[in-house]
């Protein structure tokens, strides 16, 4: 990494309602709890975010930089991937999120070949249409993609109308430990911090 570079992590998917914002906000809070200074970049400007976007003055001190991205393919996403050294790709595992998707997966191979390619299956349950999912998840996987499974539950949006992150809504579910899990791989890979180091 270079001098004056903050190590940035970007989520993104052109589909809407796949919890990009869910998993920005969970990096954040898995920054918080793990003393990570980290800035708060907000692309996606529909104001869901529990994290809004840093003041500037602070941003010098960050440790890693995280940007939330809208659900489109744009300029300023595509500048964003060049300059990330990890992404992100929260999907639900439904087949209708499999196009949109997939040409997700292609820009960001094709815009930041040597990124961290993270994807994020968001909200996995034991029906039929996960399991008619996974078939792509495992094509994605065998293409470099690291995959991380968050379950489907309840626990999430009423952390959410907390303010809070489900770790500390709910430390012991298995929501919190997946998403500590993928968080804490996501920002030790750019920064270095480990979950067990903090």
């Amino acid at each position: 990494m270079s001098r004056g570079h903050t190590p940035t992590i970007a989520v993104v998917n052109q589909k809407g309602g796949v919890g990009k914002t869910f998993i920005a906000d969970e990096l954040a809070f898995w920054c918080e709890r793990h003393g990570v200074a980290y800035a708060f970049i907000d692309l996606d400007g529909q104001g869901s975010g529990l994290h809004g976007t840093s003041d500037e003055g602070g941003d010098d001190a960050a440790e890693v930089a995280i940007v939330d991205t809208p659900g489109a393919i744009t300029d300023q996403l595509r500048v964003a991937l060049t300059e990330a050294d990890a992404v992100v790709v929260p999907v639900r595992p439904s087949v209708d999120d499999v196009g949109p998707t997939e040409r997700t997966l292609g820009i960001v191979e094709e815009v930041a070949p040597d990124v961290v390619g993270v994807l994020a299956v968001n909200g996995r349950t034991r029906f039929l249409e996960t399991r008619e999912f996974e078939p792509d998840v495992e094509r994605w996987a065998a293409r470099g993609w690291n995959v991380f499974r968050l379950p489907q539950s309840v626990l999430v949006p009423r952390a959410r109308r907390r303010g809070e992150s489900v770790v500390a809504f709910a430390p012991r579910s298995k929501a919190a430990e997946a998403v500590e899990e993928l968080c804490g791989a996501v920002v030790g890979e750019v920064t270095g911090h480990g979950a067990d180091e903090a």
